[in-house]
């Protein structure tokens, strides 16, 4: 028989689990070869994991789109533009920092956890299913998004630092915020199957998305 599709398997996951515990007996399986039937109609979809390279390209594409949202926020504050045209307003300047420095890595994971998938995984035709092939669960979706972008966020909070006036060294800046990064490479290489860091933590992989248009 045909696989089904991650979503359709959940669905028929939760259909088995309500006929087990359903109050009616006569809602219940009345035979063994029934239930196993329905189990391997709920069987997750077999789809194959995504290769290092669309992977890559995926992550880079979401990167460099955060990265030109920061420039936006962040280059009429530092042009100075902001203050001719709002006049001398520090608390209005701060809060378009904060919102440039936290906001943007905020809203990346927020958008992952509403619709499941990166624009960049969109462009490739990706996305993130759990270590059973089902659809990953919006808390795995942003924890894992979380992570993946955790060197933005020390840049985030290496920028503001510096705006507050307390002086870092541009060496151990950059390794502050290449570290996270560096473990995350590093891990994919020695991984047997290619997963990154917080694909192992958070039990999930990227795979190429074969569903179908019915779905």
């Amino acid at each position: 028989t045909q696989s089904r599709s991650s979503a359709a398997s959940d669905v028929y996951k939760r259909q088995v689990l309500e006929r087990l515990l359903a109050k009616d007996r006569g809602q219940r399986y009345q035979s063994y070869d029934e239930l196993i039937r329905d189990l391997e109609d709920a069987k997750p979809l077999s789809v194959p994991s995504a290769g290092l390279i669309p992977r890559g390209l995926a992550w880079l594409v979401d990167v460099l789109l955060l990265l030109i949202v920061t420039v936006v926020l962040f280059l009429p504050v530092k042009l100075g533009v902001l203050v001719e045209l709002l006049g001398n307003q520090p608390v209005l300047e701060w809060l378009i920092r904060l919102i440039a420095a936290f906001g943007i890595p905020a809203v990346a994971i927020s958008y992952q956890w509403l619709r499941g998938v990166t624009p960049g995984k969109e462009l490739f035709q990706l996305r993130v299913v759990d270590s059973h092939g089902a659809a990953a669960s919006r808390s795995q979706i942003a924890y894992r998004t979380g992570m993946q972008f955790l060197f933005l966020w020390s840049a985030s909070v290496l920028g503001v630092l510096d705006e507050l006036g307390f002086e870092t060294n541009d060496i151990l800046t950059s390794l502050i915020v290449m570290i996270p990064l560096l473990i995350e490479m590093g891990y994919v290489v020695i991984s047997k199957k290619g997963l990154a860091l917080h694909d192992r933590l958070f039990r999930t992989r990227v795979v190429l998305d074969a569903r179908d248009s019915s779905d």
